[in-house]
Formats: C-alpha cells, sequence, structure tokens
C-alpha cells in the first residue's frame, strides 16, 4: 500500500467524528472558467504539506474539496466558446442554447479540475466533494438571501455603480482598479446665467459627460477667487438646465482653474459631494447599457462614446466654447478580471448593508483570527472602517437566482416579495437578474460543514491569495457571524494564511482569464511531482514572484542524493533499525533507540552528528508551524547534503570498516525521509519500492519520538545540565555543549554504567557499596554523589534510565511480550515520579 493510500484511508471519517485534537483545512474552491493555474498549483500543495505535517501529529485532519461555478467568468468564457452562434442569433434560442452549453461546460471542467487535483496526491475526502452550484448549496445562498432581507440588510436602490460595457454587467468596487493612462484634458468655458459676457473656465477629461452636468463645484475654504460667483447660476448648453454652485473641501484648487463640474449620475465622488452638501438632484443617466448614448442626448443618441467625443469636440470648437487641450495622466478604472474599462452607470441593483461590522473588526484586534503577514490585520481593519454597501445582483445567465417575486409590471420596483410558494401564480413575475458570485462563495465556510442542518464547525486554517481578501474572507467572517448562534468569541476560522501571487514576465497576474499560465500536465511531465512541490514551496515567501520556467532547474540534484543515500545503506546492510520501525506493530520507539545506543560506542563525530539532527529537527518544526516551508527546506537540504552525505558518510567511507557505517547515520536519515514526507511522499515510496522495501508509513509511529524530542526539555541548574525526562529520552542529548563532571553513582547493576557515560557525557564512579544513610538518598533507588562525597537528591533521569535498562534486559527482542499488563502499566507511570521500586524490579 503506498503512503498516499495510506493517508487517504486513515483520513476517513475524521471529519465525522468530534475530536479535541482535529485540524480542518478550509479549501478554496478553484473555478471551472478554465484548468488548473500554476497559483492554484501552489496553494493545494501549501495546504497538503500543512495537513500531513499535522497529520504526523496524530490529529484528526480533513480538508474537503469543492468547486466554483464563477457566474460571470464562467458566462464570459462560454460566450468565448461559442462567440459566433451568440453574436448572429438573439432572443429566447440564444438563451436555451446557452444554458445546454454552460452544463456541457460545467461537467467537463469540474471532472478536469478534480482529475488534476488527483494528480497532485493531495490529501482530499474525495467522497465529501462540494459545488457551488448544487442543490444543497443553492438552498442556503436562498435562505441566507430571505434572512438577510426580512432582517433589513438587503435592499434594492437606485444608485450609481460601476459598469462594465463590454459584459454589460454591474460590478463591486473590489472588481476594479486604476491605472494610469495619457488622456486629453479640454478647457471648457459655461456661461453665466443673465451676464452675456461672463463664463467660469473648467478642465475635464470626460468631454462626452456634459449632457448629465448638474452643478459646479470649487473649495472656497482654500479658494477665495470665486467668491464672487458663489450665488450666480450657469447654464449647460446641451441640456439647457440652469447650474447651481457647490462648495467642498476635496476640490484641488491648484489643479487647472480650481473649478469642477459635477455629473452625479456617472461619478461616485460627484454623488458623495452633492450628497454630503444636501443638494442632490433626481439621477440624470446619458448612456445606454451597451455603451451607447440614450435620447436625452439629442442627435448624439446611439452613438458609442468614441464618436460622441468627436463630434463634440467639433461642435465645441465651432460654438468656441472649447479653448485648449493637452494630454495628462489620469487615473482610469478598468476590471481586474479582464481588462476591460468600466464606466459609473446609474442602475437598479440589490445591494447589502453590511452586518457585524465592529464585531469583526474584534476578531482581529482580539487575536480570535490570525492573518499572515501580520500586516494585513491594519489592511483588514481600515477597509472595514470605510466600508459602503455591497451590489450583490449581476445582470447575467449565469449563476444563483435571486428569490424575489414581482405581482405585475406595473408595480413600483420597491414593492417586491420575498419568495414562498402561495405568492408563485401567474401574475407574479420573478426577477431576471442573478446573485453575484461572492454572494455564494461568502457562505462557503458554512455549507461545507452541510448548514443549516447542521452545526458549523470552526476551521483551523484558510491558505488563499492576498487578492482575495476583500472578496472573501472579510465576507465570510461576516457571514459566520451573523449566521451562527455562538458567543462572541467564536470565529470561522482560527488562522488565515496569504500566499504571495505568481505572475508573468510582464508582471501580470498568472489567471485563467488571461491565459498566461503554463499548462500543469507539461510541468509533470518534464519534472516529477516531489520537484514541483518543493519549487513551489521553496518560492513562496508571501510576496509576489515572477515565475519562470527556469525556476525547475537543478532542482533534481537533492532526490538524487536521497537515491544515493538509500543505494549506500543497501550495500552496507544498515536496514536493521529500519526494519524495527516499520515492521514492529506497537513497538516502543524509545526501546528501540535504546538498544541501537546499547550496542554501539558513539565516538565524537556521531555525537556531533545527532546533535545537529536534533538542531534541525527543532528549526524544522518551528518553521513547519509557521509556515515557513521555504526556510524549513532550506535547513533540511543544508543538514542532508553538508553535514549527512558530504561530511558523515564521506568519513565512514574513509574507515577501515567502511562497509559498516554508524547505525546513527541511519537513525538520521529515517528522521529526515520522516520529516520530508509530506514534500516527498511519492518519491520516497517510488524508492523504497526499488529497493525491496515495503514502508508503511502508519506502522511507523514518530508521535512518541516528537514527544521525546521537543516535550519536557527542563534542563537541570548547575554544571550537570542534563535533562529532566518528562518527555522521554532524546532530549538528553538537545544541549550538546554543557562541560564534562565527575560523578560518583551507587547501583547494584554494573551494566547501566554504559548507558549513562553514553547518555549524559559524563565520567561516573560506579560503587556496589552503599554509603550510609543520608538525607536525599532513597532506599533501593539511585542516588549521586558529587567528588566531595556531597548527598544530592536523585535525578528522575537517572531513574529512568535505570529501568529503562531493566525492562530491556526482561523483554529482550522477544517482541510478544511488550503487549504484558505489566509493561503497559508501567508505560503509563509518569516520569516526574520515582520509578525504581519493588514492582519494577520483579519484572
Amino acid at each position: 500500500m503506498s503512503i498516499f493510500n495510506s493517508f487517504i484511508n486513515l483520513s476517513r471519517g475524521a471529519y465525522s467524528k468530534k475530536n479535541k485534537d482535529s485540524y480542518f483545512i478550509l479549501m478554496p474552491p478553484p473555478n471551472i472558467t478554465g484548468s488548473l493555474t500554476v497559483g492554484h498549483v501552489l496553494n493545494k500543495l501549501l495546504q497538503d504539506v500543512t495537513l500531513k505535517f499535522n497529520f504526523q501529529k496524530k490529529l484528526r485532519t480533513v480538508w474537503v474539496p469543492g468547486l466554483d461555478h464563477a457566474g460571470t467568468s464562467t458566462q464570459n468564457q462560454i460566450i468565448k466558446h461559442c462567440d459566433y452562434f451568440l453574436k448572429n442569433i438573439k432572443g429566447f434560442v440564444v438563451k436555451c442554447f446557452f444554458t445546454k452549453e454552460s452544463l456541457k461546460w460545467s461537467f467537463q471542467y469540474r471532472k478536469i479540475i478534480t482529475d488534476q487535483l488527483k494528480q497532485l496526491k493531495i490529501m482530499c475526502s474525495w467522497r465529501k466533494l462540494r459545488y457551488s452550484y448544487s442543490v444543497g448549496h443553492t438552498e442556503a445562498v436562498l435562505k441566507s438571501f430571505v434572512r438577510l432581507y426580512l432582517q433589513g440588510f438587503l435592499y434594492k436602490n437606485k444608485y450609481t455603480t460601476n459598469w462594465c460595457f463590454e459584459n454589460g454587467n454591474s460590478l463591486t468596487d473590489e472588481c476594479v482598479f486604476f491605472k494610469n493612462s495619457t488622456q486629453y484634458i479640454y478647457k471648457l468655458k459655461y456661461p453665466v446665467v443673465g451676464l452675456s459676457k461672463a463664463w467660469v473656465y473648467i478642465y475635464t477629461s470626460r468631454i462626452e459627460t456634459l449632457f448629465g452636468d448638474t452643478k459646479i463645484c470649487f473649495s472656497i475654504k482654500k479658494d477665495l477667487r470665486y467668491y464672487s460667483i458663489l450665488k450666480l447660476k450657469f447654464k449647460n448648453i446641451f441640456n439647457g438646465t440652469f447650474m447651481g454652485v457647490v462648495l467642498d473641501g476635496g476640490v484641488d484648487n491648484y489643479f487647472g482653474t480650481g473649478v469642477v463640474k459635477l455629473t452625479p449620475g456617472h461619478s461616485k465622488k460627484d454623488y458623495d459631494i452633492l450628497l454630503k452638501n444636501r443638494q442632490l438632484q433626481p439621477l440624470v443617466s446619458i448612456f445606454t447599457k451597451g455603451g451607447f448614448l440614450n435620447f436625452k442626448t439629442g442627435v448624439f443618441s446611439k452613438l458609442d462614446i468614441k464618436k460622441c467625443k468627436f463630434w463634440l469636440i467639433k461642435l465645441l470648437c465651432k460654438l468656441k466654447f472649447l479653448k485648449s487641450k493637452f494630454f495628462y495622466n489620469n487615473l482610469v478604472s478598468y476590471t481586474k478580471r479582464y481588462n476591460f474599462k468600466v464606466q459609473p452607470l446609474i442602475s437598479i441593483q440589490w445591494f447589502l448593508k453590511y452586518p457585524k461590522i465592529l464585531e469583526s473588526i474584534d476578531t482581529i484586534k482580539k487575536g480570535l483570527v490570525k492573518l499572515s503577514p501580520i500586516f494585513w490585520s491594519k489592511i483588514y481593519v481600515k477597509w472595514l472602517l470605510k466600508i459602503r454597501g455591497w451590489c450583490v445582483s449581476r445582470q447575467s445567465w449565469w449563476g444563483q437566482p435571486i428569490p424575489i417575486h414581482y405581482k405585475n409590471r406595473s408595480v413600483k420596483v420597491q414593492q417586491y416579495l420575498s419568495v414562498t410558494k402561495k405568492y408563485l401564480g401567474y401574475s407574479y413575475i420573478k426577477d431576471r437578474n442573478r446573485l453575484d458570485t461572492w454572494f455564494s462563495s461568502w457562505i462557503w465556510n458554512l455549507t461545507t460543514c452541510d448548514w443549516p442542518t447542521k452545526e458549523i464547525q470552526t476551521f483551523s486554517l484558510v491558505v488563499t491569495g492576498s487578492d482575495i481578501i476583500f472578496f472573501w474572507i472579510v465576507r465570510m467572517i461576516i457571514s459566520y457571524l451573523f449566521f451562527s448562534n455562538k458567543n462572541n468569541n467564536s470565529t470561522p476560522f482560527k488562522n488565515v494564511y496569504f500566499t504571495g501571487i505568481l505572475r508573468d514576465l510582464k508582471k501580470n497576474k498568472i489567471s485563467k482569464s488571461l491565459g498566461n499560465s503554463p499548462d500543469l500536465e507539461s510541468i509533470l511531465k518534464l519534472n516529477s511531482l516531489s520537484i514541483l512541490k518543493t519549487t513551489l514551496l521553496e518560492i513562496n515567501t508571501g510576496a509576489d514572484f515572477i515565475f519562470k520556467d527556469s525556476v525547475f532547474k537543478n532542482k533534481d540534484v537533492f532526490l538524487k542524493k536521497i537515491k544515493n543515500a538509500l543505494t549506500f545503506f543497501k550495500k552496507t546492510n544498515t536496514f536493521t533499525l529500519w526494519k524495527c520501525f516499520f515492521y514492529r506493530k506497537g513497538l516502543n520507539p524509545e526501546v528501540v533507540l535504546l538498544n541501537s545506543l546499547y550496542h554501539i560506542k558513539l565516538n565524537s563525530v556521531d555525537i556531533k552528528l545527532f546533535n545537529n539532527l536534533i538542531s534541525t529537527v527543532v528549526l524544522w518544526n518551528s518553521f513547519c508551524s509557521n509556515l515557513d516551508f521555504k526556510n524549513a527546506l532550506v535547513n533540511v537540504k543544508l543538514f542532508f547534503k553538508a553535514i549527512l552525505c558530504n561530511e558523515y558518510l564521506n568519513y565512514t567511507k574513509c574507515l577501515r570498516n567502511r562497509n559498516k557505517p554508524s547505525i546513527i547515520s541511519s537513525v538520521c536519515f529515517m528522521f529526515i525521509l520522516n520529516k520530508l514526507m509530506p514534500f516527498l511522499d511519492y518519491t520516497y515510496t517510488k524508492y523504497f519500492d526499488i529497493f525491496g522495501l515495503k514502508p508503511s508509513y502508519m506502522v511507523f509511529n514518530p508521535i512518541k519520538l516528537n514527544k521525546i524530542l521537543f516535550k519536557g526539555t527542563n534542563f537541570l541548574k548547575g554544571c550537570r545540565k542534563a535533562a529532566r525526562l518528562k518527555g522521554g529520552l532524546l532530549s538528553i542529548l538537545s544541549n550538546p555543549t554543557f562541560p564534562t563532571k565527575t560523578y560518583t553513582l551507587y547501583t547494584d547493576k554494573a551494566l547501566f554504567k554504559q548507558y549513562v557515560s553514553v547518555l549524559t557525557k559524563s565520567k561516573l564512579f560506579f560503587t556496589k557499596n552503599k554509603l550510609g544513610k543520608r538525607k536525599g538518598s532513597l532506599p533501593k533507588g539511585l542516588a549521586i554523589y558529587k567528588k566531595k562525597n556531597q548527598p544530592v537528591k536523585a535525578d528522575p533521569y537517572f531513574n529512568y534510565c535505570k529501568s529503562m535498562y531493566l525492562l530491556y534486559k526482561h523483554v529482550g527482542t522477544k517482541y510478544s511480550s511488550l503487549h504484558n499488563k505489566k509493561f503497559n502499566k508501567f508505560i503509563n507511570l509518569k516520569i516526574n515520579k520515582f520509578i525504581i521500586d519493588k514492582k519494577l524490579t520483579n519484572l
């Protein structure tokens, strides 16, 4: 059985069983717009390695896979795929054809993405695969919509929204970004009403919006030049309206003439200025949803924006209202996904007023949800303090329906009814819009727990890209706080880790919509899965990274080192310890390690190697617990290449007895492969199959050795500095630099000398004669004396070593006797008690 199958078999059922020591990871569902990109692979491999790292600690782990339907994005991809047919045929036939094609697309890419995820050998519970357009998820989305609507958080309003003319769809502010572009800026003059030779000059780059101007604005606090025109009115020559003056401190008086025009129907900033000054008039829209001018523009109607600009400039020059024009660098809004231009447009949409904003801020400030890197916490709080309403409706065919029905077309838009069976009659009309994809995804953490039928669980970790913190992470926290009935200290997840964004050579984000990602299958043909894992995890530092094909260069050297080391150990027949670890079920690793230390004598090179191993594993655990896999891999590679292979194994080859290297080298090699198994699981099983071994990771139990190695390392004060073994045996060697001292030890077992001298690195004098009854000595136990015969309290460390010796002497190589009741009672005893007594000596 391969290690991948062992992982899968033992992870089954972990999701359903309640265990305090559980580790749940929430998978960001990849959308079905296309096959996986390199960024998706990085995200999934990070989660997979983290899950296997915690699985090694014997935690109950679960990772539920999922897929997202991605409404607008998937619709655009389908339209591109069927471009000719959808452009030439309109109406009901197109919608039926689109529905048929969208279902085909959905089934096709759901299978492709699932196969690609399985190709990565990730440890998912595939029987619990979720889809955001399934029946259960859709019902949960509709119930959440109705609940928000009934409590007043969802409302329908006429407002200036971001509109993409290419897609014919509304967008949220988070879907829009601004970039510099060189444009013409025009200097126009507006005549004053009642004065024939009086006017005011303004600067504008959007000359096509002159039909919708309603006010003129300047800053009275900074600029006193226009104080005389405060009570004047100006005439808009295109629509014939009279425009008043509005004062606002946000206008830059050093830009142009310091006077601007306000178009609230096509600018959110202008809308906010009028709203703040309480001079908001009925909004005027001059564009259609297709990007043409409407009937309110007169002879310019049915023209697109470019043609309208051309004829407007000619008309203004003829009327002598255009004085000059020049180039200017201006910020223009574009869609993040498709790089289309975005125009503010008045439309009737559904908006969500975010609930539980202050509570979601407290979850970050109190540390209930930890964001990594930590600077995202400040960005999170700042965004929530300036948050606006969320436009949740979309003008598309593919997506979750809005559960609202209207009585008839003559009723006003504000009079709507929530969906129930008694309202569904002939006279009721369903809302034609669809819900935003993120409205479906913001309850993803709830629906993966079968909400609302089952209890909501808290996830341990979410790994996602930093570009969707506002789209997904913030909204999931808000939805959890609103829909869950738990106390204020409960959170949807404990930790959120943001990966860097992978970019191409042009510094564009690698995404499905741009199609600039290398193919996963072509990468795996040239490189193994282990190389792909280690390479992507090494380049991940939390910052953006430019992805090139050369990143996989010379990445197979480390794997070749592992193969060569395995070949060397096989030739030298040092797999005795391997068989103990891999084939003996129920074997205590402490006994095996004690056996190996008993039969060999450690020289200075062995001790140095083992000390380096301990420091490497300590750093490995600290790095992996913080998801810093880059430094973890660098540290392990440095130990494996430089210390174990280049120094130690080459040193053993120069010795006379070169065919029998120290068993410590195989112990170190076992530990390194054990730690690297989440990264190199495929290579690990493949190499062992070559050498005729059948490793089963689940037989070997590294948890006890981890406890031995890392827990209970409280060192004694004074010159001894030996470890109190509350955790186990190997922490003795965790401090290799303490000085050598001389002690006198009373014991009736002479063979115990070898253990104590090796493990304490101290010179010991043994005697069979009792030194008399003194304070601090124990009957039938151990008493340690200094050179001057001053009594010291018996150390649990030496008691533990002696008990292990007695136990091993009794058991020997008969592993079947390890299951006797007396041995189990001994294992369960606490180390901090003195365990040398009559019961143990009678074993």
